[in-house]
């Protein structure tokens, strides 16, 4: 073992994997037992370090090396097992954690760690003050940040107490760390990284460093308040009326608050949440079983079998007795944790399971896929089932137990329910630094929690990174992170700072990229939801403050006369819950599927399925006027009719995939009569036809793009999003300019006789209109000229919100040798005069 390098770790998991599946183990579920073939490895590993033949260097890259082979995809053929390369899933792999790049670990604790030592150095023991210092990485992996961490501890500490650096570190390391993790074989790299670094292995870091999970615990006044009735709710595998008899039970049992807080209790807790509610089953915990267990009374034995087997297999881990040393919380808490949906993704799923279920056409076939292992590879069903209800349940826990009040909703993910985390974990005059997606401050779903930040005064920062120069190597390059910081509640921040966009580390030395936003900020840009506008600059945030002094938001919830569009929004068709619906053919009582990759701003022809594969269509093939694409899928007929309630000729559409580093963000269309799926919601709204152009016209200019990119810091414009944006209000189009609108609109839209009965609507009566590609790019520059005048955007700011537009720029000086569309638009901007 001592002889093994790094680049031998892969052979050797290869061969070990290999003699275990040759002895019977992992012929159903490969991917498990090469975890488990890894963690013997490591174990082993781990006992050469600790005798001394295996040296820090060759630990740590041995230990870089541990993420990395998580994520292989092993595959038996013809009985021989090979390992390829990653999952599907593409942005995050399965165990949905990554290496982090000292730069980013340095950055977190310059902003957590560092004001911690500074004010622990102006004390007048500042030794004992340093020491008092706890730092724990409640995901802590191979240990990266509580290392880093360490040794900027101990250069402190040797410089206030006049130690030997070595003496200073092994203080640190044997007082000031604390690390939680799920897997067992992290927990074990991170002591050992800490062991090697101290030079000390007699450190008692097993009780410091522990397995765990760091999101399935109880807390005292968790278990005080008794087990709710969410806790019996049925989820995937239950029996309902066992459910209503336990939680009949548990509302009948003694009242008041219980008594008494031990590992017992609060094991028994948690297990009733994830407790599978059968007749077959022991009898699941109420707040009966939780008092007898504070009283230090027995209970059923295979009650108390299962609920040592359920803290077992999900690691429940309660913080006040972990880690019973730290009273009154953490004065750092620090790591990048997991990003995972806590939903099994079966194509994921799969993907290092069985490729031919993994690329199935689509939901429907793999569905009865799945279906069909019952009778092909029952082992393996019965892990994926297994899978599934181990989520169901962490997600039921997570939504259902109180813990996570802010980000424990909706299609829950770790990363929220971590950040949520590392705000409980630190004390009043704590901070916490953790790098999660940006989505932290911009999603839906995390609107609460992002809120409650900036009304409490816990953020001090959060500096947003695009992954475009690969930070993380192994995630997609479009992926948005942030490093966020906060703060106790005793020492909240007068202000949050923000920075976007940024590649590096470096970035955050420029001044002109961090700006502050404050609450009557928010209250004017996202007035519904709290959540965070993303700016590159102050300039930026100036000019999208403009756009929403002229508009508003688009519908403004809860405010009377907020929707003065009487706008509503319509998912017709999902792919994956309604593919069963789709068919491959045409046929006289059917609809063709209109999916997002089909349409662009006033093109209902933008791709096509012709020939059997997605591809653009041609400015050629649109001059014919009868020229319709083909789709993917047809859909009947009166299914179209079921979900609309009608037979409309025309719907509003737009596309729900966005990014905000695309050519264009908000993205709409008019489409005739057809069936659309979800990721084209249509846009319904209560006003005369031409005033709808103008609306259309309005979600297509460069104006409101502009502001929509500040909205948009994941993949999807969602229905809360677009609620948001800037758009016009009726009153805006007195009836000369919605007329010279709607002309253009008709115009544009027209191409198609199966788009008439729009432009018939709106007055036209003329026949379809030719497609002409110049004569179709005036146009456009003559609505965005128009939009800027009626947002107020003065002249000479339109070269600044165009220049955000990188690839309509470097397309533009590929065909032409300059911005084409800026000089056209600033001269329709000034003929308007």
């Amino acid at each position: 073992m001592a002889a093994i390098l790094p680049l031998d770790l892969r052979d050797l998991l290869l061969a070990r994997a290999r003699h275990a599946l040759g002895a019977g183990r992992g012929a159903a579920d490969p991917q498990r037992m090469c975890r488990e073939v890894l963690g013997e490895i490591f174990r082993d590993l781990a006992e050469e370090a600790r005798q001394g033949r295996l040296g820090q260097q060759a630990w740590g890259e041995l230990a870089d090396l541990y993420a990395p082979l998580l994520d292989l995809r092993p595959a038996v053929a013809d009985g021989a097992l090979v390992l390829g390369t990653s999952a599907l899933g593409g942005e995050r792999k399965e165990s949905g954690s990554y290496y982090t790049p000292a730069p980013l670990v340095s950055a977190i604790l310059d902003s957590t760690l560092e004001p911690l030592i500074i004010r622990a150095c102006a004390e007048a023991d500042p030794a004992a003050a340093l020491l008092a210092l706890a730092v724990v990485d409640p995901a802590c992996g191979s240990g990266q940040f509580l290392v880093a961490a360490a040794r900027r501890l101990a250069t402190a500490l040797a410089r206030a107490a006049r130690l030997p650096y070595r003496e200073a570190l092994r203080e640190i390391v044997g007082n000031c760390l604390f690390g939680l993790d799920h897997d067992p074989t992290a927990a074990l790299i991170c002591r050992v990284s800490l062991w090697l670094e101290a030079r000390d292995f007699a450190l008692p870091l097993e009780r410091r460093i522990r397995v765990g999970n760091g999101l399935m615990g109880a807390t005292p006044a968790l278990v005080a308040a008794g087990l709710p009735d969410a806790a019996f709710t049925p989820i995937e595998g239950d029996d309902p009326q066992v459910c209503r008899a336990l939680r009949q039970a548990n509302r009948q049992a003694a009242p008041g608050p219980i008594d008494g807080w031990n590992g017992a209790v609060a094991d028994a807790w948690c297990a009733a949440f994830v407790w599978r509610k059968r007749r077959d089953a022991p009898a699941a915990p109420t707040d009966a079983t939780l008092r007898a267990l504070s009283r230090g009374e027995g209970i059923a034995r295979d009650t108390a079998r299962e609920i040592a087997r359920l803290a077992a297999e999900f690691g429940f881990c309660h913080g006040h007795l972990a880690f019973p040393e730290v009273r009154g919380g953490f004065a750092a808490a620090i790591g990048n944790p997991p990003w995972e949906r806590v939903k099994v993704q079966d194509k994921e799923w799969f993907g290092v399971r069985h490729a031919a279920i993994a690329g199935a056409r689509n939901a429907a076939h793999r569905a009865r896929a799945i279906a069909a292992l019952a009778d092909t590879a029952p082992e393996l069903l019965a892990a994926f089932r297994a899978a599934c209800r181990i989520a169901a349940a962490e997600s039921h826990f997570a939504r259902h137990s109180g813990r996570f009040p802010l980000c424990g909703k909706g299609d829950v993910n770790t990363y929220a329910l971590f950040a949520e985390a590392f705000r409980d974990l630190i004390g009043p005059e704590g901070r916490a630094g953790f790098i999660v997606p940006s989505g932290i401050a911009t999603d839906h779903h995390t609107r609460d929690f992002f809120g409650a930040l900036l009304r409490d005064g816990s953020l001090v920062s959060l500096f947003d990174f695009e992954n475009r120069k690969g930070l993380f190597p192994e995630v997609d390059r479009r992926v948005k992170f942030a490093l966020v910081t906060l703060t106790g509640q005793a020492r909240p921040a007068a202000q949050a700072e923000f920075a976007f966009f940024a590649h590096s580390v470096a970035d955050l030395a420029d001044a002109g990229r961090r700006l502050t936003l404050t609450n009557d900020d928010l209250a004017l840009l996202n007035p519904n939801s709290g959540t965070c506008p993303i700016f590159r600059s102050a300039r930026e945030a100036g000019l999208v403050r403009t756009l929403y002094e002229r508009a508003g938001v688009f519908v403004r919830e809860g405010v009377p006369g907020g929707n003065p569009w009487g706008a509503s929004f319509c998912r017709m068709f999902d792919m994956a819950g309604d593919s069963g619906r789709f068919e491959s053919e045409s046929g006289a009582a059917r609809l063709p599927l209109y999916e997002a990759k089909l349409l662009h701003q006033f093109d209902h022809r933008w791709a096509t399925f012709a020939g059997g594969r997605l591809r653009p269509v041609t400015p050629d093939e649109k001059v014919g006027a009868g020229r319709a694409i083909a789709p993917r899928y047809w859909v009947g007929r009166e299914a179209v009719r079921e979900r609309l309630g009608a037979e409309p000729g025309w719907l509003f559409a737009f596309r729900d995939i966005a990014r905000n580093t695309d050519e264009r963000t908000a993205i709409a269309a008019i489409l005739p009569l057809a069936a659309v799926s979800h990721h084209a919601p249509l846009l319904l709204a209560e006003r005369p036809p031409a005033e709808q152009a103008c609306l259309l016209a309005n979600f297509n200019s460069l104006a409101l793009d502009f502001a929509a990119r500040t909205k948009v810091g994941g993949t999807h414009l969602t229905f809360f999003i677009v609620k948001q944006l800037p758009l016009l209000p009726p009153g805006a189009y007195e009836p000369p300019l919605r007329d010279w609108i709607a002309e253009r609109v008709v115009e544009l839209t027209c191409t198609t006789p199966d788009l008439l009965p729009f432009g018939r609507a709106c007055g036209y009566r003329g026949t379809p209109f030719a497609w002409d590609p110049e004569r179709r790019f005036r146009l456009r520059c003559e609505l965005d000229a128009a939009f800027f005048r009626l947002y107020g955007v003065p002249r000479d700011e339109i070269p600044f919100i165009l220049a955000t537009f990188p690839i309509l720029e470097r397309k533009d000086r590929a065909r032409s040798g300059y911005y084409r569309t800026q000089e056209a638009i600033l001269a329709s901007f000034d003929r308007m005069q």
